[in-house]
Order: C-alpha cells, then structure tokens, then sequence
C-alpha cells in the first residue's frame, strides 16, 4: 500500500510463451532484445506509480493462473493459452507491441485496471 492508503495494483504481461521451462517461443521473442527492453521500460514509467509490471514468461503446459489484479498478453500469442487465463485478461495486439503503439496499450491497461 502506498502513503495516503493507495491500493498498488499488479499486473502480469505474459510476454513469451514456453513449454515446461523449455526454449521460449511465440511471436514476442521475435522483438530485437534492445527494441524488447527498451518496450518494456517504457510500459513501465509510463504507468502510474501505483502500478507495478512484471513481463513474464508463461509455461503452457500450467493450469495456473498468475496471481495479478490483470494479466495481459498479446493476440497472436493467446492461441498458446487456456481459456479460463484468457478470461482473466485482456489481450493486446502484437502490432501494437512491435509497432511501439505504447500509448494505445497504456490507455487499454488503465481502462481495464480501474
């Protein structure tokens, strides 16, 4: 909680796919590791300073559901995910992502964390 009694908010971003720990997979690893790191600082200090991101890797073989006010994940890679995770958050479109569109995702993530 932070001062003034603030809720933080967390937000998981499956942002690569994996199965059982194995070599990583889906359309995000296909981001240049700078254009990849430099994306993901930027989602970050854009948001407000009561939310927090963790970009994560997700194991598709796992029935688990990240913990998380949100989770979020690109469209192309949500073929690899279950359904009831993809009901538990909101999808991004990957041209966005590789397009550097972190406008249009920040307005989508602050619209569903209210």
């Amino acid at each position: 909680m932070l001062e003034g009694g603030i809720q933080m908010k967390k937000i998981v971003w499956i942002y690569s796919v994996n199965l059982k720990d194995m070599g990583l997979y889906g359309n995000s690893t296909t981001m240049p590791l700078k254009q990849a790191q430099k994306f993901q600082e930027t989602i970050k200090t854009n948001l407000p300073s009561d939310v927090t991101v963790d970009f994560i890797s997700y194991d598709t073989s796992s029935t688990e559901i990240p913990k998380a006010d949100l989770i979020v994940y690109n469209d192309i890679d949500s073929r690899y995910l279950s359904v009831d995770l993809k009901n538990n958050g909101i999808v991004i479109p990957f041209k966005d992502m590789i397009s550097n569109n972190t406008r249009e995702i920040e307005k989508k993530i602050l619209l569903a964390i209210k």
